[in-house]
Protein backbone atom coordinates (compact mmCIF):
# COMPACT_ATOMS: atom_id res chain seq x y z
CA UNK A 1 0.00 0.00 0.00
CA UNK A 2 1.00 3.69 -1.15
CA UNK A 3 -0.12 6.76 0.91
CA UNK A 4 1.25 9.69 -0.35
CA UNK A 5 1.46 12.60 2.49
CA UNK A 6 0.04 15.47 1.70
CA UNK A 7 -1.72 18.42 3.00
CA UNK A 8 -5.10 16.61 2.59
CA UNK A 9 -3.67 13.76 4.47
CA UNK A 10 -2.66 15.84 7.41
CA UNK A 11 -6.12 17.93 7.16
CA UNK A 12 -8.77 14.47 7.28
CA UNK A 13 -6.24 12.85 10.09
CA UNK A 14 -7.00 16.06 12.34
CA UNK A 15 -10.37 16.01 11.53
CA UNK A 16 -10.48 12.62 12.47
CA UNK A 17 -9.00 12.93 15.52
CA UNK A 18 -10.85 15.74 16.77
CA UNK A 19 -14.09 14.26 16.24
CA UNK A 20 -13.12 11.30 17.74
CA UNK A 21 -11.47 13.00 20.80
CA UNK A 22 -15.23 15.14 20.97
CA UNK A 23 -16.88 11.79 21.05
CA UNK A 24 -14.92 10.56 23.90
CA UNK A 25 -15.10 13.51 25.99
CA UNK A 26 -18.54 14.38 25.50
CA UNK A 27 -20.52 17.82 24.40
CA UNK A 28 -19.77 19.76 27.57
CA UNK A 29 -16.13 19.12 27.17
CA UNK A 30 -16.14 19.45 23.24
CA UNK A 31 -17.73 23.26 23.76
CA UNK A 32 -15.24 23.95 26.54
CA UNK A 33 -12.96 23.50 24.14
CA UNK A 34 -14.49 25.08 21.40
CA UNK A 35 -14.35 28.34 23.91
CA UNK A 36 -11.09 27.38 24.67
CA UNK A 37 -9.45 27.26 20.85
CA UNK A 38 -11.21 30.76 20.21
CA UNK A 39 -10.21 32.26 23.35
CA UNK A 40 -6.35 30.86 23.00
CA UNK A 41 -6.48 31.90 18.97
CA UNK A 42 -6.63 35.01 20.20
CA UNK A 43 -4.38 35.24 22.76
CA UNK A 44 -1.53 33.50 20.33
CA UNK A 45 -2.18 36.42 17.65
CA UNK A 46 -1.95 39.14 19.96
CA UNK A 47 1.52 37.48 22.01
CA UNK A 48 2.58 36.63 18.93
CA UNK A 49 2.34 40.31 17.16
CA UNK A 50 3.25 41.82 20.17
CA UNK A 51 6.62 40.09 20.76
CA UNK A 52 6.82 40.19 16.59
CA UNK A 53 7.16 43.81 17.47
CA UNK A 54 9.08 44.21 20.29
CA UNK A 55 11.07 41.23 20.02
CA UNK A 56 11.61 39.75 16.91
CA UNK A 57 12.73 42.99 15.37
CA UNK A 58 15.96 43.22 17.78
CA UNK A 59 18.50 42.20 16.04
CA UNK A 60 20.20 39.98 19.04
CA UNK A 61 17.28 37.99 18.82
CA UNK A 62 17.89 37.23 14.96
CA UNK A 63 21.41 35.89 15.90
CA UNK A 64 19.76 33.92 19.05
CA UNK A 65 17.48 32.34 16.02
CA UNK A 66 20.24 31.35 13.82
CA UNK A 67 21.46 28.95 16.49
CA UNK A 68 17.73 26.94 15.77
CA UNK A 69 18.09 26.93 12.37
CA UNK A 70 15.02 29.58 11.91
CA UNK A 71 16.06 31.71 9.16
CA UNK A 72 13.28 34.43 9.06
CA UNK A 73 11.49 36.22 11.99
CA UNK A 74 8.45 34.78 9.86
CA UNK A 75 8.94 31.55 10.12
CA UNK A 76 9.71 32.27 14.08
CA UNK A 77 6.28 33.94 14.50
CA UNK A 78 4.40 31.26 12.70
CA UNK A 79 6.37 28.27 15.23
CA UNK A 80 5.94 31.37 18.27
CA UNK A 81 1.97 31.39 17.20
CA UNK A 82 1.29 27.58 17.30
CA UNK A 83 2.85 26.78 20.34
CA UNK A 84 1.27 29.65 22.19
CA UNK A 85 -2.03 28.23 20.79
CA UNK A 86 -1.78 24.99 21.19
CA UNK A 87 -0.56 25.37 24.99
CA UNK A 88 -3.16 27.95 25.76
CA UNK A 89 -5.76 25.55 24.52
CA UNK A 90 -4.52 22.68 25.92
CA UNK A 91 -4.64 24.51 29.33
CA UNK A 92 -7.47 25.87 29.34
CA UNK A 93 -9.56 22.79 28.15
CA UNK A 94 -8.00 20.91 31.19
CA UNK A 95 -7.26 23.28 33.63
CA UNK A 96 -9.67 26.00 32.72
CA UNK A 97 -11.38 27.74 35.34
CA UNK A 98 -14.82 27.50 33.87
CA UNK A 99 -17.09 24.59 33.12
CA UNK A 100 -19.35 24.09 30.44
CA UNK A 101 -22.38 22.35 31.07
CA UNK A 102 -25.36 21.67 28.68
CA UNK A 103 -28.82 22.86 30.23
CA UNK A 104 -30.66 19.55 30.56
CA UNK A 105 -29.27 16.28 29.72
CA UNK A 106 -30.21 15.16 25.82
CA UNK A 107 -31.32 11.56 24.74
CA UNK A 108 -28.10 9.62 23.23
CA UNK A 109 -28.88 10.04 20.00
CA UNK A 110 -29.49 13.87 20.00
CA UNK A 111 -26.22 14.14 22.08
CA UNK A 112 -24.28 12.17 19.72
CA UNK A 113 -25.40 14.04 17.04
CA UNK A 114 -25.15 17.38 18.33
CA UNK A 115 -21.37 15.93 19.56
CA UNK A 116 -20.22 14.86 16.13
CA UNK A 117 -21.42 18.47 14.59
CA UNK A 118 -19.52 20.74 17.30
CA UNK A 119 -16.57 18.08 16.92
CA UNK A 120 -16.59 18.49 13.37
CA UNK A 121 -17.07 22.27 13.74
CA UNK A 122 -14.25 22.87 16.36
CA UNK A 123 -12.07 20.41 14.04
CA UNK A 124 -12.68 23.10 11.06
CA UNK A 125 -11.86 25.76 13.31
CA UNK A 126 -8.46 24.24 14.44
CA UNK A 127 -7.12 23.58 11.29
CA UNK A 128 -8.79 26.90 9.91
CA UNK A 129 -6.57 28.52 12.80
CA UNK A 130 -3.55 26.72 12.31
CA UNK A 131 -3.51 27.67 8.68
CA UNK A 132 -4.25 30.85 8.94
CA UNK A 133 -1.00 31.15 11.17
CA UNK A 134 1.11 28.76 9.15
CA UNK A 135 0.22 31.07 6.18
CA UNK A 136 1.19 34.48 8.06
CA UNK A 137 -2.00 35.79 8.54
CA UNK A 138 -3.30 37.73 11.81
CA UNK A 139 -6.62 37.79 13.36
CA UNK A 140 -5.93 40.75 14.24
CA UNK A 141 -3.75 42.77 11.44
CA UNK A 142 -4.31 42.89 8.17
CA UNK A 143 -1.65 41.12 6.32
CA UNK A 144 -1.09 39.46 3.42
CA UNK A 145 0.08 35.98 3.19
CA UNK A 146 3.31 34.63 2.69
CA UNK A 147 4.85 32.53 -0.17
CA UNK A 148 5.06 29.78 1.94
CA UNK A 149 1.19 29.02 2.03
CA UNK A 150 1.45 29.38 -1.72
CA UNK A 151 2.78 25.46 -2.54
CA UNK A 152 0.23 24.56 0.23
CA UNK A 153 -2.11 26.40 -1.63
CA UNK A 154 -1.10 25.14 -4.97
CA UNK A 155 -0.99 21.55 -4.07
CA UNK A 156 -3.70 20.90 -1.87
CA UNK A 157 -7.66 21.62 -2.82
CA UNK A 158 -8.17 21.32 1.03
CA UNK A 159 -5.54 23.58 1.74
CA UNK A 160 -7.24 26.12 -0.01
CA UNK A 161 -10.64 25.49 0.55
CA UNK A 162 -9.72 26.32 4.67
CA UNK A 163 -7.89 29.15 3.59
CA UNK A 164 -10.11 30.63 1.39
CA UNK A 165 -12.85 30.04 3.93
CA UNK A 166 -11.22 30.97 7.36
CA UNK A 167 -13.70 33.42 7.92
CA UNK A 168 -16.66 31.08 7.75
CA UNK A 169 -14.70 28.54 10.08
CA UNK A 170 -13.68 30.98 12.33
CA UNK A 171 -17.70 32.09 12.94
CA UNK A 172 -19.82 29.00 12.41
CA UNK A 173 -19.03 27.52 15.66
CA UNK A 174 -20.55 29.91 17.03
CA UNK A 175 -23.20 30.99 15.40
CA UNK A 176 -24.19 26.85 15.25
CA UNK A 177 -23.91 27.13 19.58
CA UNK A 178 -26.20 30.49 19.49
CA UNK A 179 -28.53 28.33 17.55
CA UNK A 180 -28.50 25.42 19.40
CA UNK A 181 -28.97 27.32 22.69
CA UNK A 182 -31.94 28.80 21.55
CA UNK A 183 -33.40 25.33 20.42
CA UNK A 184 -32.49 24.00 23.62
CA UNK A 185 -33.64 26.27 25.96
CA UNK A 186 -37.33 26.51 24.08
CA UNK A 187 -37.35 22.63 23.60
CA UNK A 188 -36.77 22.84 28.08
CA UNK A 189 -39.29 25.23 28.14
CA UNK A 190 -41.75 23.05 25.92
CA UNK A 191 -40.72 20.26 28.34
CA UNK A 192 -42.08 21.74 31.31
CA UNK A 193 -45.00 23.16 29.84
Amino acid sequence: MNIDLSWDLLIIVVFAFVIGYSFIVGINRTLKIIIGVYLASLAADSIGNLANHYLLSASGFSRALSLFNLATTQETLILFKIMIFSIATVVIATKGAFNVEVARPLRTGLATSVNGVFGFLNAGLVVSILLVYVSGLSFAQTASANAGIAAMYADSPLVKIMVNNHDLWFSVPVIALIIWSIFANRVVEEDEI
